[in-house]
């Protein structure tokens, strides 16, 4: 799976389709996971919001999203592979749940983790952490292994792994009081209590981390084997940006970036990642020309920098790498606006190499196949990515991207917003008539597909529109009964 966390928050994208036209519109074939303004079977009412994609370890897909009941209120929900596993006033008393920020994680079962406002016995929301066995800690709380500390918020929480999580919380001399440092804490679903992992105060690489701004930031990675970690956090002394990992800085603003020509060095530090072999990922901005500065660099070497040309499109300045995120594989995703927000393109390559091997994935003005078919069925309006908080884009090892993306009818202009899967890495897709894969066509495939559709199964959604109905029936037999794929 993948784990670099950058999060991407939707946001209002006013473009005329002529304008979207300009960028070309090529057919991308997609699968639609959930959109707003459905009402899927698992709700009793429209879905009116759905944010960023995270992927458990067996790369299954899961979010937070908003749907509401028969009676038009609203409900926070969590999202695991094709349905709702949780529903935030499914919350046991003597707590009640609301709000949720969009960043969380999932990991295989339907466990999660996600920050939402806990009120308990009726009292104040308190800023916590959730998860699907019930509370883990919220504000207030004394603060685990520093006695007479407390906990003043739980935020940004991510999942790696078989069910660790962590998130950043910050710290109080008293309880209900003021934030005066951060920390990050690591636990595990299904076991009790939390690991301090590291705290503003402590010294690294013989550099104390600092409280002021920038700090001790939200933007985090923990591989996936939960064995290795990275941040991006302010030191002491004249230049405090920095990128800790494992218990080192290893880049700086100011420093050197080794191995680039001519010799530059790091200047800002936009977003991290960091997979089970320890290789990192950082963009950010480069002491470079401005017309070459933005840069996407793999295990501390840049392999792709602002007015490069991938796959045919040049990264014209001024262009910014706006979200990235590496698998245990080395692959990675990278997300470019190019001059102005109107221009976003989404790419995929290997990650010590991204100039040369990146494919463009999604581009706005896309037209984006559903069916199979070969006809666009809706068109990219955004593809939205922003680094305010993290985490965000998560690329599974399988290859699958799953997206966050606005979305039109062709030529028409309301939007909703959407997930959806894309699969540039995936390997062949297996053959739908083959249903039980045991390499012929026949009618234990006809009773392997009913028994999945039946059962509402996410594998008898055969013509991958995100729903399980009749027209998956039609799409089967229509391969099955021509002899395979």
């Amino acid at each position: 799976m993948t784990k670099t966390r950058t999060m991407l928050a939707v946001s209002g994208l006013a473009m005329s389709v002529a304008t979207l036209g300009a960028l070309g519109q090529d057919i991308v074939p997609a699968q639609m996971i959930l959109q707003t303004g459905t009402t899927p079977a698992w709700s009793s009412g429209p879905v009116t919001t759905v944010n960023t994609p995270f992927t458990a370890e067996d790369g299954t897909v899961g979010f937070l999203g908003i749907a509401q009941n028969e009676d038009g209120i609203s409900r926070r929900f969590i999202f695991f592979n094709d349905q709702a596993v949780f529903f935030d006033d499914q919350a046991p008393s003597p707590y009640s749940l609301s709000g949720g920020e969009g960043t969380m994680g999932v990991a295989s079962g339907g466990r999660f983790v996600y920050s939402p406002s806990i009120s308990i016995s009726g009292g104040s929301g308190r800023d916590g952490i959730w998860t699907n066995e019930g509370y883990v800690i919220s504000d207030g709380d004394p603060a685990p292994g520093l006695p007479g500390q407390f906990v003043s918020f739980g935020s940004r929480p991510t999942m790696f792994g078989d069910g660790y999580f962590a998130f950043v919380g910050g710290l109080s001399a008293t309880s209900g009081g003021a934030t005066n440092n951060r920390v990050v804490y690591k636990g595990r679903i299904g076991e009790p209590g939390l690991q301090l992992m590291y705290k503003t105060g402590d010294v690294i690489d013989g550099r104390t981390l600092r409280f002021a701004t920038p700090g001790l930031s939200f933007n985090y990675d923990f591989s996936d084997n939960a064995e290795h970690w990275i941040h991006v956090a302010a030191v002491d002394g004249p230049v405090n940006n920095a990128v800790i990992s494992n218990g080192q800085i290893i880049a700086e603003q100011g420093e050197p970036i080794i191995g680039t020509d001519p010799l530059i060095g790091w200047e800002n530090f936009t977003g991290v990642g960091i997979n089970d072999l320890g290789k990192t990922l950082i963009f950010g901005d480069a002491l470079e020309d401005i017309t070459r500065d933005a840069f996407v660099a793999y295990d501390l070497v840049p392999t792709i920098f602002e007015g490069d040309t991938v796959d045919g499109i040049t990264l014209t300045s001024p262009a910014l790498p706006r979200a990235a995120s590496v698998n245990n594989s080395g692959m990675v995703l990278h997300v470019w606006q190019i001059q102005n927000s109107g221009n976003r393109v989404l790419f995929y390559g290997d990650g010590a190499d991204l100039r040369g091997t990146s494919i463009k994935v999604v581009r706005i003005g896309d037209h984006l196949d559903l069916d199979g078919d070969g006809v666009g069925d809706v068109q990219v309006r955004d593809v939205p990515a922003t680094t305010t908080t993290t985490p965000g884009y998560d690329l599974g090892d399988d290859g699958a991207i799953y997206a966050q993306l606005v979305i039109s009818d062709i030529g028409q202009t309301p939007t909703r917003n959407a997930i959806v899967r894309f699969c540039p890495g995936c390997t062949e897709t297996p053959c739908v008539a083959d249903f039980n894969q045991d390499g012929g066509v026949d009618g234990a495939d006809v009773e392997a597909f009913f028994i999945a559709w039946e059962a509402g199964d996410g594998s008898a959604d055969v013509n991958q529109d995100g729903g399980i109905d009749g027209s998956d029936v039609e799409f089967f037999f229509i391969q099955w009964e021509a002899g395979g794929c």
